[in-house]
C-alpha cells in the first residue's frame, strides 16, 4: 500500500508539472522520471519484477472505478505526466491519438476496457521488445525505446525526431 501511494504521488506530480516546466523537461525527461520510478533499487536497470510491481500500482491507479478493467478515459486521463508537453508542443491532438493507439493495440479482444490480464500481457511483450539485448532487464535507453506510451508519446509530441 506505502508503494502504491508513492507510486500515484510520483505519477500524479508529473501529471501536475506546470506547462513551462513540462516545455523545459520535455517528454524524454519526463520518462527518465518514470524510468527512475520503476527502477526501485537504482541500479540503472528495471528487472521484470520491478517492472511487474510498477505496472500493478499503475494499473490500481489508474481504474478509477476499481472495476478492474480501464477505459479509455481513465487510460487517458491518467496523464502519464506527458498531456502538458503535448500541450507546449501543440501537439495535444497528435497525443490522444497516440494514447488511443496505445490503448486499442492493449485491448486485446477490442471490447472497449483493458483488463488487468490484457494490462499484464501488454507489458510484459513490451518488455520482451525493449529488451534488446536480452539481458532480461531494461536500461533507460532500452524502456526510452521499447515501452509502447513513451514511443507514442515521443512519436506526437515530437514527430520530427522520429525521421531519419
Amino acid at each position: 500500500m506505502k508503494r502504491s501511494i508513492l507510486t500515484i504521488a510520483c505519477f500524479s506530480c508529473l501529471a501536475l508539472v506546470p506547462p513551462t516546466a513540462a516545455a523545459d523537461n520535455d517528454w524524454k525527461e519526463l520518462s527518465g522520471l518514470a524510468f527512475q520510478s520503476i527502477d526501485k533499487d537504482g541500479d540503472g536497470k528495471v528487472t521484470p519484477s520491478e517492472y511487474s510491481s510498477f505496472g500493478d500500482d499503475v494499473f490500481s491507479s489508474m481504474d478509477y472505478d476499481s472495476s478492474k478493467a480501464l477505459t479509455l478515459d481513465e487510460f487517458y486521463n491518467w496523464g502519464f505526466g506527458m498531456h502538458n508537453a503535448a500541450e507546449d508542443a501543440g501537439q495535444s491532438e497528435a497525443f490522444k491519438t497516440a494514447m488511443r493507439v496505445v490503448f486499442a493495440l492493449w485491448d486485446r479482444n477490442a471490447d472497449s476496457q483493458v483488463t488487468a490480464a490484457e494490462y499484464d500481457e501488454s507489458l510484459e511483450f513490451d518488455f520482451l521488445r525493449a529488451d534488446l539485448d536480452q539481458d532480461k532487464t531494461l536500461s533507460e535507453p532500452e524502456y526510452l525505446s521499447g515501452f509502447s506510451v513513451v514511443v507514442a508519446a515521443k512519436a506526437a509530441i515530437h514527430p520530427q525526431s522520429t525521421k531519419n
